[in-house]
């Protein structure tokens, strides 16, 4: 039975690639790091809505653009990380919406 990628990459080798971008030079980056398979990896870890998942993944994004963003931007667009970055913003948008709703609620029945 195939494990899922979750099980198989800890937060602990997310951060290890974090690192290593953080120290390499860009043609290190991108010849260690192919835009495919990194963006593959980085959205099934946003898929699984686990908090450290995505909040290393999202570290994860930062330091590529901020490293290659041409060699990353196309692959995150075509493999869906981009779009769901913008549900993640719309979903704490929503609750904070939801969260100021129930507050005026409360305090016009005070």
């Amino acid at each position: 039975m195939k494990k899922p990628i979750t099980t198989i990459l800890s937060n602990n080798f997310i951060r290890l690639i974090s690192s290593f971008i953080n120290n390499a030079t860009k043609e290190d980056i991108v010849l260690f790091l192919p835009s495919k398979p990194i963006s593959q990896i980085i959205i099934k870890l946003l898929n699984t809505k686990k908090y450290n998942s995505v909040n290393d993944s999202i570290s994860l994004i930062k330091c590529l653009l901020d490293k290659a963003p041409e060699n990353y931007i196309v692959s995150f667009v075509r493999e869906g990380i981009i779009e769901s970055l913008k549900n993640f913003k719309l979903e704490e948008n929503l609750e904070l919406n939801e969260r100021k709703r129930i507050g005026q609620e409360v305090e016009e029945e005070r």
